[in-house]
């Protein structure tokens, strides 16, 4: 009897679901904090390599419990952080230089930013409707998949087409909302599966994910 010899830093999930033909995609990851840097990660671990990482925050003491940072992580830019750890995932070459960028909404309203034609794919994860609208914004000339959680403890994984930014929270602190790892866990796997299938068949599929029972529904809308 021969034997295959497989060796595969990937081997577990390509038996589940060969993904090899789209890992070379490139994906701007719009927001990098509880599910822009969740996301990331998740989908550098499955294969994928080519990331532009946007996002203008440093790493803060509260950030501790919802995102993959640590301590000693306090102070630094969540672009270079995350940028660091998905090379050592997978060599991921990131990019993550904004110099001269007073907020993370201005690096898309400028108009002079090449690097949006080579961008296969958009995932917003913004936590803000200024963000959210610069990131809207690229469609439709750029796909946009559009990551989102709310105060209730749900989330909404909803593409372009059919996306409507939802207003802020009107907090002293934006951050200072309860928001629960289930809830952020939840949206990464959703989020990743909807990414993969519109890279491999083209397929927009939309979710709403409720952590307060545990349910994922799929949602369609009318194409605009």
């Amino acid at each position: 009897m021969t034997m295959m010899m497989i060796n595969r830093k990937f081997l577990h999930e390509t038996l589940h679901d060969n993904i090899d033909k789209i890992i070379k995609k490139h994906l701007g990851i719009l927001g990098c904090g509880a599910l822009g840097a969740n996301l990331a990660i998740s989908l550098a671990r499955r294969g994928f390599s080519e990331f532009w990482l946007v996002d203008y925050d440093k790493i803060e003491d509260h950030n501790i419990s919802t995102q993959p940072w640590h301590k000693e992580d306090l102070g630094r830019r969540k672009v270079d952080t995350l940028a660091t750890e998905l090379y050592r995932i997978n060599q991921v070459q990131a990019l993550t230089d904004w110099k001269g960028i007073a907020s993370t909404s201005d690096i898309l309203n400028r108009k002079d930013l090449g690097w949006t034609h080579n961008i296969d794919l958009f995932i917003d994860c913004f936590d803000n409707s200024k963000a959210r609208q610069a990131a809207q914004g690229l469609y439709p000339k750029h796909h946009v998949l559009h990551v989102g959680m709310s105060n209730q403890n749900t989330g909404e994984v909803t593409w372009d087409y059919a996306y409507t930014i939802p207003p802020d929270i009107t907090l002293d602190d934006p951050c200072n909302y309860p928001l629960s790892r289930t809830l952020i866990e939840l949206t990464v796997v959703v989020s990743s599966e909807a990414i993969i299938a519109f890279l491999k068949t083209g397929s927009k599929f939309n979710y709403f994910i409720n952590a307060n029972n545990l349910k994922i529904e799929e949602r369609t809308y009318i194409t605009k």
